[in-house]
C-alpha cells in the first residue's frame, strides 16, 4: 500500500453562532464590543462607529467591524461576562466540551486574547444534560452556578478580595430533574461570631459528617496561628427544571413536565491568613413543594419594579404558550399571560428598556416586541417568625413593609419580523439588534418605533398605572390605544452563516473558474439552496454586449434621497469614447416585511441603459478617454488624448470649457504649435495639487484649474513611461507633507517615484522580470503608515514592492523613499492590469489608495482581490474567468462593504452587479423557504434537483392581533403545489406523516423541485407518494441512455424503526431549450421492499442503499435482450411506468438488479471509484465492496465499531471516513497479508480529529485539481535546484541552467525565480475531498504521496505548535488528536493546514521565531528564509482552492 498524505484546512469557517453579549473588553475604556461565540472560537468586533449618522443626518448604517479572533482549540458551550465590582475591564468566562473554565482578557492594543484555566467543573461518570448548560453569576459576585451533568450542581465561591482566585467548587446532588434557568432572589454574606458561629456550626454539623470532621481537622491544624474569622453566604434563588419523563405524577393526578422550586444555599466560609476553608455548606427548600408550570416555560427575565437594594425583585417566564410572571414577595404564585406568540420555543431575549421592553425570538425566526404594563397595588407583608438578634441585621429585603407594590398586571407582543432562529439578541444601539444564529444568517436589524408607544409611554417610558383591583388595570390597558403603534425593521448587516449543510453537489465549471458547490443550507424558513464560491464573488445582475471596450468610467448621482441611483457611465474604445445614462435600483439589503411566504423567489434589480448625447454638454466623444470623474462639487472633468474638459454637474453653472493639447504646451512653454501638433495625452491622474499629465512626447505636467488652468510644474522625461500611479501624504495615518508619483518604463522595466510638486525623481529601482515582459499598470495601497507599490506585468505576475521612508517621515530628499521587494504572485498565464474599487462612500477612484476604504482588483484572466486584513496584504481570488475593466458605483448607499460596479468580461459583454469585498465566501440564493436535503445536478439541462421534506407552516397571528407591523414589498410569488398563508408564517420541521388537519395549520407535502440554475425559477414540483420523502438523488448515464436523474423516496412511519417500502423515479430530459425542457418522468410500478436510503453511480450503473442492503441496478428496455441471457432469467427487475411523457411513443423500461450485498447494520452514506464501492455503515465503519459482474465482493473492511456519518472513495485501495466523534479515518487496503483475515482488515493510513459533525465528503472535479503549470516538471518529487551558479546557497535565485560567470545579486535576485513558483514547489495533489459540516463550515482535504513534501509541511506545523500559545491548557497537538469513547493518540498522516497558513499571517518577529525554531529541526537546508516560506504557503494556499 502507497503512503498516503493529508493536507487538512478549513477553507470557509462555520458561521454559527452560538452566544453574542456586549462588554467593554478594553482595560479603562468605554468602547463597546460584540463578542460572538462560534463552536470552537470567539470572535470580538468593535461596536464604535455603529448606529453613528453623518453632520446631515443622513443614516449611514456602519458595519460590526471584527477586531480579535481567538481559536480555542477546543469545542465551547458558552461563554459569559465577568467583570467583578470595582474592575475597569470585562473579562470573559468561556466553558470547553470538557467543562474546563477559562479566563479570557483581551488586550486592545494587541489586539489578542490572554488566557489561562480556572478549574474543572468536569463530574466523573455523570451524563451531560441534554439541554444547553446553566453557567451565571449572581448580580453581587459572590459565586458562580453551573449546571451541565445530570444530578449535579455546581457552585464556585468567588474570594471578595481576589475574584480570581477561583478553585473552591463545591459539587450539590441533585435527582433526575433538569435544570433550564435561575434567578437569584437574595444574596448576603455576614460575618459570624460567639454564640451565632457555634450555633450555626451545631447547624451545620446535622448536614453532613465530612464537614464535621474537616471542621475538626481544620481547628486542630489552626492552633497557635491567628484566630479565624467566619462568615456566612446565603443564597435564595428560583429554578425552571424539567421532569423526566418515567417521573411520578403528583399527587392530584396533574403531573407536569416543567416546573420550578425554590432553593436556599449556604456557604459556611473560615477565613485565616488569607486563606478560605469551607467548614459547612448545605441546601434546603425555599418553599415546601415544587410548583408545576401548566405551560412550557423555559426562560427567566429578571425585573426590578420596587425601590430597595435587591438587584431584582420579581422575574418573567418565557414560554411556548403563554407568559408568566413571578414576585418574589409571593414566589409560589405565577400570574399567567396567555398568548400563543409562538410555535416553538423562546430561545433568546434582550433589554430594549429596562423592567418596560424586551425582545424576545422562538425557533421559528419571529420576533417580538414585549410591552409590560404595571400596577401598584397595596400591600402588607411582615416577618411572621422571630429573629434572634444574634443574627445580626436583617437584610434590608425582608423588613417589613406596608404600602404598595409595583407587579406586572399584562404583556402586550408585537411582532417584529421573521428572521433566522436566534441563539442570542443583543442591542448594539437604541434602535439596533444583533441577532446571532445557529441555523442561518447572523445580522443587524434596526427597529423603528419601539419607542413610540402610544396612549401609554411617554418619552421612553411608561407610568405604572394606579389603581387597586388587576382587573381594572387590565381593562384600562385595553382602552389604551395600541392600534396606532407601527413596527418597521429593516436589515442593515448580514453575517453569511450556512449551517447547516445537509447536501452538497458540484455546479458548471465554465472557463477554467473553479466549480461552485450547490448546497441545501439551513432548515425550515432559513432553509435555501445557494451556489457558494470559494473567494468574493460578483452578484451579476444584467449584462449586454458591447464590443472594443478598452476602460469604463463611472460618476453616480449621490442624492441619497432618490430611490433611483442615476450614473453617467463613460465606455472608452480604441480612439473614440461613448457615454450612457444608467438608472439604478437602490442597492443593498431591503426592509424586511413580518410576513414569510413558502417559497422566496430571488428578484434581481432592474437597470435602464440609454445613449446620452454628451457633445451637447461639452464632453468629448471623437477622442480616447484617459481619465473621467467630478473635481470639486459642482464639476465633471475629462481627460481626453485630445486635452482637459471641464463641464458643470449641473450642466448651467457655468459654460463648458476645453484645453487643448497645444494650449497646455503653450501654457507650460515647451514647444510651439508645430512641434506639438502631433502631442497627444497618454496618462493622467488625480492629485491633491490638481491633475497629473503625462504626453506621448515624454513630458509630465501637474495642472491645476482652480481659477482657470495653470501649469504647477514640468519635466522632461528620458525614457517612454508605460503606467502611472499616486498616492497623496494624507492618505497615511500620519500624515506627510506631499504625496508620489510612481512611474514605470517600457524599455527596462524601471519604476522611479517623482515628488508630487517638483516632479524631482526620489528613488529608482528595476522590476525584475523576463525577456520582453513589460509592466502594464501601477497602483498604491496604504494600511496605515504603510505604503505597498503594485505592478502588474504582461506574463501574468504581480510584483509587489513596500516604500520605505528614512527617520524623517517628511523629508523629500532621495535618500529618505525606496522601494523594497515584498511578495511576487504569478496570477495568470495572459497580461493582467491593475483596478481601484471604492468601498466607502463619498470617495472617487483614483484619489483613494487606503485599503480600509478601497479594493485594487487584478485584471484579466483568474483575477484577484487585494485588500488589507490585521494590517497585512491579502490577496482572494474573485470567481469570475476574465474581467477586462472594471470600475466601481458610488451610489452613497453602500451597505457594509458591498460594492456596486459596472465591469466587462473577455466575451464583450458589459456587466453591472454587486461585490461583497470582505466575504471570502461567494454565496448566491437560488430558492429558499423551504427544507431542502437532497441535490444533485443535472449538467445537460443546467437542471438542479432538490427534495424538500414535509412541513408544517402555521400561522402565529391566530393568538396575537398584528399592529402596525411594516407591509412587505411587492407580492412574492408562493408556492404552486401549497396553500401556505401569505401573511405571518412560521415554519417548524416535523414528521408530517401522520398529521391530523388542524385550524391555521397548512401542511406542506415532501416534493422534488426541478429548479433553472441560470434563471432561478422552480419550473417543476414532482408530486410523490403519500407518506413518502424524498430520500436520495443523483445523476446516472446508463449504457447507450441519456444522463438521467435518479430520485429515490422513503416511507416513513411512527410504526416503523426503517423505512419499508420505497420508489425510484428515473427522470430523463430528452430535449432543453433556453426557457423549456421535454422531461419524461419514470417509476417503478411496484414499491420496493426497503427505502431508499444514499444513491450513487459505480461504471454506468445505479448504486442503491435499501436500508442493510446495497444493490446495483442497471436500466433495460423491454423490447430489448438481455446482454447476459443466463442472468437474464434468475436477475430481480422493477418495471418503470411513465408518471409523465411527453412522447406516447417513448418506449417501456424496467430497472435489472445485477447485484446485491447485505451484511450492513444500517448504511447511512455510499461513494463510488470506478467499480468499487464504499459504503459507511451506522454502527460497523465502513467496508468496500467490488463490483463484478453478477456480485458485490467484500474486499475490505473495518472491523472496529465506529458510527459512521459519511464516507468518499479516494482510489480504489483508500477511502476516507468522517465519524460522531469528529474525526477522520483514512483506511487503506493492505498490499502485503500473510492470511485472508489481514487482507481483509483495512490499515489505518491517517488518523485526524476535526471537532465537527461531517454530512457529506464529496470529491472535487478532477479539472479543479489541476494547478497551473508554468512549466512542465517530471514527477511530483521536489526538483534539485541549480547549483552551477556563483552563489552557494542550496536555492539558488537564478532558474535553469546558468553558467558560473553569471553575477546576480544576492537580495534582489533571489526573489527573480518566485515568479513562477511550480519551478521550486512541484506540489501536486492526487485529489481534494471537500467536506460539509452542520455548522455551514467547508473542509478541505488534499491529499497526496510525496513524502519529503510531508515532511517539511510537518516541520512548519510543530513549529508553528510550539511557538503559538494554548489557550488554557489546551494545545493544538492534543486537539487535533484522534478521540473517541475508548483512547485518544496523536494525529497520523495528517498536516493541519490551519495551522501551517496562518503562518503568512504572523507579524515579521514571530515569523522568524518560527523560521528559527524549523531550523534547529531541520539540517538539510530545505528552508532558506521566513520570506521565502511565507511565499510558498500562500502557492500552496492557491493550489489548494
Amino acid at each position: 500500500m502507497s503512503r498516503l498524505y493529508t493536507y487538512f484546512v478549513t477553507s470557509a469557517p462555520g458561521g454559527a453562532t452560538q452566544g453574542a453579549l456586549r462588554c467593554r473588553l478594553a482595560r479603562g475604556s468605554e468602547r463597546e464590543y460584540l463578542v460572538c461565540l462560534k463552536k470552537s472560537r470567539i470572535d470580538v468586533y468593535s461596536l464604535e462607529k455603529v448606529g453613528q449618522s453623518d453632520a446631515e443626518g443622513a443614516d449611514r448604517p456602519e458595519a460590526p467591524t471584527l477586531t480579535a479572533t481567538i481559536e480555542a482549540h477546543t469545542n465551547l458551550l458558552t461563554f459569559i461576562e465577568f467583570r467583578p465590582p470595582g474592575a475597569d475591564q470585562s473579562h470573559l468566562l468561556a466553558l470547553t466540551c470538557n467543562m474546563l473554565l477559562l479566563l479570557l482578557t483581551f488586550d486592545a492594543a494587541a489586539g489578542k486574547f490572554a488566557s489561562r484555566p480556572l478549574v474543572s467543573l468536569q463530574e466523573i461518570g455523570a451524563q451531560e444534560i441534554e439541554s444547553d448548560v446553566v453557567l451565571r453569576i449572581d448580580p453581587e459576585y459572590h459565586f458562580i452556578l453551573f449546571h451541565g451533568q445530570k444530578k449535579t450542581l455546581k457552585c464556585v465561591v468567588l474570594d471578595r478580595e481576589n475574584y480570581f482566585n477561583i478553585g473552591h467548587v463545591i459539587t450539590m446532588r441533585t435527582g433526575e430533574s433538569t435544570f433550564l434557568d435561575v434567578a437569584f432572589l437574595d444574596v448576603a454574606l455576614r460575618e459570624v461570631s460567639g454564640h451565632a458561629a457555634a450555633r450555626s456550626a451545631e447547624e451545620a454539623s446535622t448536614s453532613t459528617s465530612a464537614s464535621r470532621l474537616a471542621a475538626a481537622a481544620g481547628s486542630i491544624a489552626e492552633l497557635g496561628k491567628s484566630r479565624p474569622r467566619k462568615s456566612v453566604l446565603e443564597s435564595k434563588m428560583i429554578l425552571i427544571a424539567a421532569h423526566r419523563r418515567d417521573a411520578a405524577v403528583a399527587d392530584d393526578g396533574e403531573g407536569a413536565e416543567f416546573w420550578y422550586c425554590g432553593v436556599q444555599l449556604f456557604f459556611e466560609i473560615e477565613h485565616c491568613d488569607g486563606d478560605r476553608r469551607f467548614t459547612a455548606y448545605g441546601c434546603s427548600p425555599l418553599f415546601g413543594e415544587s410548583v408545576p408550570l401548566a405551560e412550557r416555560f423555559t426562560r427567566f427575565v429578571p425585573l426590578k419594579l420596587n425601590a430597595g437594594p435587591r438587584c431584582s425583585d420579581s422575574v418573567l417566564l418565557l414560554g411556548s404558550q403563554a407568559i408568566g410572571f413571578v414576585s418574589f414577595r409571593d414566589p409560589r404564585n405565577v400570574k399567567l399571560f396567555h398568548m400563543d406568540i409562538s410555535v416553538g420555543e423562546i430561545t433568546s431575549h434582550c433589554t430594549v428598556e429596562e423592567n418596560r421592553r424586551y425582545l424576545v425570538g422562538d425557533d421559528t425566526g419571529t420576533l417580538y416586541l414585549l410591552d409590560l404594563v404595571e400596577s401598584r397595588t397595596p400591600i402588607n407583608s411582615a416577618l411572621k417568625r422571630r429573629v434572634d438578634a444574634a443574627d445580626a441585621s436583617l437584610p434590608a429585603s425582608k423588613v417589613a413593609n406596608v404600602g404598595t407594590c409595583n407587579s406586572i398586571v399584562d404583556v402586550f407582543a408585537t411582532k417584529v419580523g421573521v428572521y433566522s432562529p436566534p441563539s442570542a439578541l443583543v442591542m448594539i444601539a437604541p434602535d439596533l439588534v444583533y441577532i446571532a444564529a445557529v441555523v442561518g444568517n447572523c445580522r443587524t436589524v434596526r427597529i423603528n418605533g419601539m419607542n413610540s408607544g402610544a396612549g401609554y409611554a411617554t418619552n421612553g417610558s411608561m407610568s405604572a398605572i394606579e389603581v387597586d383591583d388587576p382587573v381594572n388595570a387590565a381593562e384600562y390597558r385595553d382602552g389604551m390605544d395600541h392600534k396606532h403603534r407601527r413596527i418597521e425593521s429593516s436589515e442593515n448587516w448580514r453575517q453569511t452563516n450556512l449551517g447547516p449543510i445537509l447536501d452538497f453537489t458540484f455546479g458548471p465549471q465554465r472557463n477554467q473558474v473553479a466549480a461552485p458547490i450547490l448546497a441545501c443550507c439551513g432548515y425550515g424558513a432559513e432553509g435555501r439552496v445557494c451556489s457558494i464560491t470559494l473567494g468574493v464573488g460578483i452578484d451579476l445582475f444584467a449584462s449586454h454586449t458591447l464590443e472594443g471596450v478598452r476602460g469604463i468610467f463611472a460618476v453616480g448621482n449621490s442624492n441619497t434621497k432618490s430611490t433611483v441611483t442615476e450614473v453617467v457611465m463613460c465606455c472608452v474604445f480604441f480612439n473614440y469614447t461613448r457615454f450612457y445614462k444608467i438608472a439604478l435600483p437602490v442597492t443593498g439589503h431591503r426592509r424586511h416585511s413580518a410576513n414569510r411566504t413558502v417559497i422566496d423567489p430571488v428578484d434581481q434589480p432592474k437597470w435602464m441603459v440609454e445613449p446620452m448625447s454628451a457633445d451637447s454638454i461639452g464632453l468629448m466623444t471623437n477622442a480616447k478617454t484617459v481619465l473621467f470623474g467630478r473635481y470639486g462639487n459642482n464639476r465633471v472633468v475629462q481627460v481626453t488624448s485630445a486635452g482637459v474638459s471641464v463641464v458643470s454637474v449641473n450642466g448651467g453653472d457655468f459654460p463648458p470649457q476645453f484645453f487643448s493639447v497645444s494650449d497646455i504646451c503653450d501654457i507650460s512653454g515647451i514647444g510651439n504649435s508645430a512641434d506639438t501638433a502631433g502631442t497627444a495625452v497618454v496618462n493622467a491622474n488625480w492629485c491633491d495639487g490638481g491633475i497629473f499629465l503625462l504626453l506621448s512626447t515624454h513630458v509630465a505636467l501637474m495642472l491645476s484649474l482652480e481659477g482657470g488652468m495653470r501649469v504647477l510644474s514640468c519635466r522632461q522625461l528620458a525614457k517612454q513611461t508605460a503606467a502611472t500611479a499616486y498616492v497623496s501624504g494624507s492618505e497615511f495615518k500620519t500624515r506627510r507633507s506631499s504625496g508620489f508619483i510612481a512611474l514605470a518604463t517600457w524599455e527596462d522595466t524601471e519604476v522611479a517615484l517623482l515628488h508630487e510638486e517638483t516632479l524631482e525623481t526620489l528613488h529608482r529601482t528595476k522590476v525584475i522580470c523576463g525577456y520582453g515582459v513589460a509592466i502594464s499598470a501601477l497602483r498604491f495601497g496604504i494600511i496605515e503608515d504603510k505604503a505597498f507599490l503594485f505592478a502588474a506585468l504582461s506574463d501574468g505576475t504581480l510584483v509587489v514592492h513596500k516604500v520605505t521612508f528614512g527617520d524623517n517621515k517628511n523629508a523629500d530628499t532621495s535618500g529618505c523613499v525606496g522601494l523594497a521587494l515584498e511578495n511576487i504572485i504569478k496570477i495568470s498565464e495572459g497580461p493582467i492590469g491593475l483596478a481601484t474599487l471604492v468601498v466607502t462612500p463619498g470617495q472617487q477612484a483614483g484619489r483613494v489608495c487606503r485599503l480600509s476604504s478601497s479594493r485594487i482588483v487584478t485584471t484579466g484572466s483568474n483575477p484577484m482581490l487585494i485588500y488589507a486584513n490585521k494590517g497585512k496584504v491579502e490577496y482572494v481570488p474573485v470567481n469570475a474567468p476574465h474581467i477586462a475593466t472594471i470600475c466601481s458605483i458610488d451610489s452613497g448607499r453602500q451597505i457594509g462593504h458591498v460594492v456596486p460596479l459596472l465591469y466587462t468580461s473577455n466575451r464583450d459583454q458589459l456587466c453591472i452587479g454587486e461585490l461583497d469585498s470582505t466575504s471570502q465566501l461567494h454565496v448566491e440564493t437560488i430558492c429558499s423557504g423551504r427544507s431542502f436535503d437532497k441535490i444533485c445536478y443535472h449538467s445537460d439541462s443546467d437542471l438542479v434537483v432538490v427534495g424538500c421534506v414535509g412541513e408544517l407552516v402555521a400561522d402565529s397571528e391566530s393568538g396575537i392581533a398584528r399592529r402596525g407591523v411594516g407591509q412587505s414589498q411587492g407580492s412574492p410569488t408562493q408556492d404552486s403545489d401549497s396553500a401556505a398563508p401569505s401573511d405571518g408564517t412560521a415554519f417548524r420541521c416535523i414528521d408530517t406523516s401522520s398529521m391530523i388537519p388542524l385550524p391555521g395549520i397548512c401542511k406542506l407535502e415532501p416534493c422534488a423541485k426541478f429548479i433553472c440554475l441560470k434563471t432561478k425559477e422552480v419550473v417543476h414540483t414532482l408530486k410523490i407518494p403519500s407518506r413518502h420523502v424524498v430520500s436520495g438523488v443523483s445523476t446516472v448515464a446508463f449504457d447507450g441512455y441519456r444522463t438521467m436523474i435518479a430520485i429515490g423516496t422513503s416511507r416513513v412511519s411512527d410504526q416503523d424503526e426503517v423505512p419499508k417500502e420505497g420508489h425510484i423515479y428515473l427522470v430523463d430530459v430528452v430535449s432543453s431549450g433556453p426557457d423549456s425542457w421535454n422531461i419524461v418522468f419514470l417509476r417503478t410500478v411496484t414499491a420496493l421492499s426497503a427505502g431508499i436510503v444514499e444513491m450513487t453511480t459505480c461504471s454506468n450503473a445505479l448504486v442503491v442503499a435499501l436500508n442493510d442492503a446495497v444493490t446495483v441496478m442497471t436500466l433495460r428496455r423491454d423490447d430489448r435482450p438481455s446482454l447476459s441471457h443466463s442472468h437474464s432469467h434468475t436477475a430481480k427487475t422493477h418495471k418503470l411506468e411513465a408518471v409523465h411523457a411527453s412522447d406516447d411513443d417513448y418506449g417501456s423500461f424496467e430497472l435489472v438488479e445485477r447485484a446485491e450485498y447485505k451484511s450492513c447494520t444500517y448504511v447511512v452514506s455510499l461513494d463510488a471509484y470506478k467499480d468499487v464501492i464504499v459504503v459507511g455503515d451506522l454502527m460497523n465503519s465502513a467496508r468496500m465492496l467490488r463490483w463484478r459482474g453478477n456480485e458485490l465482493r467484500e474486499i475490505c473492511k473495518d472491523f472496529n465499531s465506529v458510527y459512521c456519518t459519511a464516507v468518499a472513495a479516494i482510489d480504489k485501495t483508500h477511502c476516507v471516513i468522517s465519524d460522531s466523534s469528529g474525526n477522520f479515518h483514512v483506511l487503506g487496503k493492505p498490499t502485503a497479508a500473510t492470511n485472508d483475515l489481514e487482507a481483509m482488515r483495512v490499515e489505518d493510513a491517517g488518523l485526524f480529529h476535526h471537532g465537527e459533525n461531517i454530512n457529506r465528503i464529496r470529491a472535487n472535479p478532477p479539472a479543479e485539481n489541476t494547478a497551473p503549470k508554468v512549466e512542465s516538471a517530471q514527477g511530483r518529487d521536489m526538483p534539485t535546484f541549480c547549483t552551477t551558479t556563483q552563489c552557494n546557497r542550496r536555492f539558488c535565485c537564478l532558474q535553469g541552467d546558468v553558467p558560473v560567470s553569471t553575477p546576480h545579486d544576492v537580495s534582489d535576485d533571489l526573489i527573480r525565480g518566485l515568479s513562477r513558483p511550480n519551478k521550486f514547489w512541484n506540489y501536486g495533489f492526487k485529489c481534494v475531498l471537500t467536506c460539509a459540516t452542520s455548522a455551514g463550515s467547508l473542509i478541505r482535504l488534499c491529499l497526496f504521496e510525496d513524502d519529503r513534501l510531508f515532511y517539511r509541511l510537518a516541520l512548519v506545523e510543530e513549529a508553528m505548535n510550539s511557538v503559538q500559545k494554548n489557550v488554557g491548557n489546551v494545545s493544538n497537538l492534543h486537539w487535533r488528536s484522534f478521540k473517541n469513547r475508548w483512547s485518544v493518540s496523536p494525529p497520523r498522516a495528517f498536516v493541519d493546514g490551519d495551522v501551517v497558513e496562518s503562518f503568512v499571517d504572523l507579524d515579521p518577529s514571530l515569523r522568524q521565531l518560527v523560521f528559527d525554531a524549523i531550523s534547529e529541526k531541520e539540517s538539510q537546508g530545505m528552508f532558506y528564509s521566513h520570506e521565502l516560506l511565507a511565499l510558498e504557503i500562500e502557492h500552496i494556499r492557491r493550489l489548494r482552492r
